[in-house]
């Protein structure tokens, strides 16, 4: 039993921190080259555009301009939470994004179904074409334990270690762009 609530344990962490460096890793001291850290800026049609759900679809238009076609849009829960929550007016209650009943209104936005995710910054996003870059995985996450590490046979220890190795590749940097909400 430990030893299954210590694999799970580690594995998920390896997985936030893997994804964490998908996105933003900068590219250094063994970090991946993250999608965001290589994408295009958002460029504001308009300095008038503040509302979450003008922005992305403006974004959108850019990417396009680029000749791409986003299918992905990165987001924090604290953004998708703003967006959706977005009200017509004061006087009127309505929801912006729609009725919070239907099942479509939690699932995408201008055709693209976001990653809701703490691994992006809030006030923040990324969206692009998923074909603009690759994940390549070279060593599935694996959890090892070793008595041999140190002094640790004679003090009665284990070292534990959960590694993975891969990388990010991004072929086309204009396919994707990011910029804050």
């Amino acid at each position: 039993m430990l030893e299954a609530y210590i694999n799970g344990r580690l594995s998920y962490g390896l997985e936030l921190k893997t994804e964490t460096q998908i996105l933003k890793g900068l590219g250094t001291g063994g970090e991946y080259s993250g999608i965001q850290t290589n994408a295009t800026a958002y460029v504001p049609e308009s300095p008038q555009l503040t509302n979450e759900i003008d922005i992305i679809r403006d974004a959108i238009t850019q990417s396009q301009v680029s000749e791409y076609s986003p299918n992905m849009l990165v987001v924090n829960p604290i953004d998708w939470d703003s967006i959706q929550r977005r009200k017509v007016g004061s006087s009127d209650d309505r929801y912006v994004y729609g009725d919070p009943n239907s099942s479509w209104a939690s699932t995408a936005i201008w055709g693209l179904i976001p990653v809701v995710t703490n691994s992006q910054t809030a006030g923040t996003f990324l969206l692009g074409d998923s074909t603009g870059a690759m994940v390549f995985d070279r060593q599935q996450s694996s959890v090892e334990i070793s008595y041999e590490d140190s002094t640790n046979f004679q003090k009665n220890m284990a070292t534990i270690r959960a590694e993975l190795r891969g990388c990010v590749v991004v072929f086309r940097t204009e396919a994707f762009i990011t910029g804050s909400l």
